[in-house]
């Protein structure tokens, strides 16, 4: 059976180990943002991954899992424990996809203390709750403990895309 599943990447590797599973026939998809940032003084876009160090790919697992797991750039194939790797929900796919706007998710901003109940309110993760943990190193992104897969996850997202629930 044909799933989507999140594929962890070597460091700085999404475009090759994508490359790499597409020579398989496998469909993949690699979300990347833009935004604004400050660079020797001037303002330019910088494209960048929604997930860094993932990616994703829609294959059977019990036929492609070798061709996915060994191909160049991959580091693993993401599983919780010593389970099989765990397909990832068809909306949460759709819900990344639906946000692209010119090829890139499009991201919104909220003041927030750790700890905070917090709602997600655009991206793939859209409705879904969850706690605010910290801002990530990059300013403009939080660290968010969800409970996706049947496991409480970290997730970074951007911190326009949350908002604290009253």
């Amino acid at each position: 059976m044909y799933s989507w599943y999140a594929i962890h990447t070597k460091l700085h590797q999404e475009v090759l180990a994508e490359s790499n599973i597409r020579r398989f026939g496998i469909d993949t998809f690699y979300p990347k943002i833009k935004k604004e940032k400050v660079i020797r003084g001037k303002r330019r876009d910088v494209i960048t991954s929604l997930f860094p160090r993932y990616i994703f790919a829609y294959f059977n697992l019990a036929i492609h899992y070798r061709m996915v797991h060994y191909a160049s750039g991959v580091d693993k194939i993401v599983s919780f424990g010593n389970q099989p790797p765990s397909p990832v929900d068809d909306q949460v796919i759709q819900a990344i996809k639906d946000r692209i706007d010119n090829g890139y998710v499009s991201l919104v901003p909220a003041d927030l203390a750790v700890g905070d109940i917090v709602e997600i309110k655009e991206g793939p993760f859209e409705g879904l709750s969850a706690i605010f943990e910290g801002k990530w190193s990059d300013k403009d992104r939080v660290v968010l403990l969800l409970n996706i897969l049947s496991q409480k996850s970290r997730v970074v997202i951007d911190r326009q895309k949350i908002e604290k629930v009253k």
